[in-house]
């Protein structure tokens, strides 16, 4: 949308010819409708102080005064536009907001946990949906329903003790061309972001869009995350249950923080079966 406004300036001869643009490509609307509002008031100023009554013009003094006229049409234009552009602006807000709310309540919904204390662990378990899922990430759970994936992001997901590191840098090689010097100088936690671990800045994740793939890590299934992730490249890990028993069982008894475990193996292989480790 465009205008073409007029001014005068000082000389009462002189008539300056202005050019503005409504459109997006614009860096700063409102400084540019500011500056011409301050000519328009020059311009009316310098009419008023010659006697001259806008509302009452004999037609000598509208055809002399017509790029004022213009003027003060243009921006009667502006005024209903920027009037119609706020009320769409506080309409596209209020809807987003509400659709925020509701997603969000949503959100509290699904995710709301039921604790459980877990005999020989450290911590409680929260039993959310058909999953127990450790104390620790519970509250990464939400953010993790709003990160947005794109089609370059690989995943490689598993559950845990089921050979992922491996996995991890196998694809690494692929993607990056084998290139084994950066797989050798950066380290598989630099460069794969574990999603859920609680160390881990989702905003600042959110906010690196750049060209590259991104790596990833988790031990969530899909139903913790948004429609996104099914743009991503997905590397699930299996291995047979009962390797991860064990492994699982020595890492958790070996590792210094608060997913320790500290009871024997029959009693973790039983809590295993039925979904308690």
């Amino acid at each position: 949308m465009h205008f073409i406004l007029y001014s005068i300036r000082n000389s009462p001869n002189l008539l300056i010819r202005r050019r503005f643009s409504l459109s997006s490509s614009k860096q700063n609307l409102f400084k540019s409708l500011f500056d011409h509002f301050q000519y328009a008031r020059k311009a009316k100023k310098t009419v008023q102080q010659r006697g001259i009554d806008l509302s009452n013009l004999t037609a000598e003094q509208q055809i002399k005064l017509q790029p004022i006229l213009r003027m003060k049409t243009a921006f009667r234009v502006v005024n209903i536009t920027m009037g119609i552009m706020a009320v769409i602006a506080t309409t596209v807000w209020y809807r987003r907001r509400q659709k925020e709310y509701k997603l969000g309540k949503e959100i509290n919904d699904e995710l709301k946990p039921i604790w459980m204390d877990l005999k020989y662990f450290k911590h409680k378990g929260a039993m959310i949906g058909n999953y127990l899922l450790p104390e620790q990430i519970v509250g990464k759970l939400k953010q993790l329903k709003k990160f947005q994936f794109d089609q370059s992001d690989c995943i490689c997901a598993s559950f845990p003790k089921s050979g992922t590191t491996l996995i991890q840098e196998i694809v690494y090689l692929i993607q990056t061309n084998f290139d084994y010097e950066s797989a050798k100088k950066i380290d598989i936690t630099e460069r794969y972001s574990f999603l859920e671990w609680p160390t881990v800045h989702l905003q600042q994740l959110s906010l690196n869009q750049t060209n590259k793939s991104r790596f990833f890590k988790t031990h969530l299934p899909p139903e913790f995350f948004n429609e996104t992730f099914k743009k991503a490249k997905v590397i699930y890990i299996y291995r047979n249950p009962k390797d991860v028993t064990v492994s699982l069982f020595h890492f958790l008894r070996s590792i210094k923080i608060e997913l320790t475990y500290s009871g024997p193996w029959n009693q973790f292989v039983q809590s295993f079966l039925i979904d308690e480790g």
